[in-house]
């Protein structure tokens, strides 16, 4: 019982922000470029004061960041303005986060506007918004989860032996 609490009280306070949505899509084909893009997370994400803890940028095809350079931060999305209208080409959106429980995160997706700009992505072109990984591995994710799991079941084992024996000893 008390392993159960201690598990799922481990797995919501270890969750980390991984980018659920966004706008515009990764691997998209847009006519023109937008006024602004949008990314939401899973979690919400942390804000202190007027430090710059989440930062959104959007570069164009020679790298130049193009965005206003002013994230903002409404709970679990962020958001950044378009301040130069480059009118076409591959559009690379940057993010580094960091989710309320304090977790850093970070990645990348591209989008292209106009038909001459081609993604560098095997990926197919889905207008619809979709996850994108934060590139974290399985293990980094879940270390803290597989690391209780097994001091759990050590402590399991332990318990075991110990009622096996008393159990021994008051038979003798």
């Amino acid at each position: 019982m008390i392993f159960s609490i201690a598990f799922l009280s481990a797995s919501v306070a270890s969750a980390h922000s991984e980018l659920v949505l966004a706008n515009p899509a990764a691997n998209s084909t847009l006519t023109n470029l937008p006024s602004k893009v949008e990314v939401t997370f899973g979690e919400d994400l942390m804000v202190m004061g007027n430090a710059h803890t989440n930062v959104l940028q959007v570069l164009d095809s020679n790298g130049k960041q193009i965005d206003d350079g002013d994230s903002k931060t409404m709970g679990a999305t962020l958001i950044v303005g378009i301040s130069t209208q480059t009118p076409t080409g591959t559009f690379q959106v940057k993010w580094r986060v960091v989710s309320a429980d304090g977790h850093p995160g970070e990645g990348s997706y591209s989008f292209v506007v106009g038909a001459n700009g081609t993604v560098a992505s095997s990926a197919p072109v889905d207008p619809v918004a979709r996850h994108v990984s934060t590139q974290e591995s399985f293990w980094t994710r879940n270390s803290e989860k597989i690391l209780l799991a097994l001091g759990g079941l050590f402590f399991i084992g332990i318990w075991a032996e110990f009622a096996r024996r008393r159990k021994i000893l008051d038979h003798h």
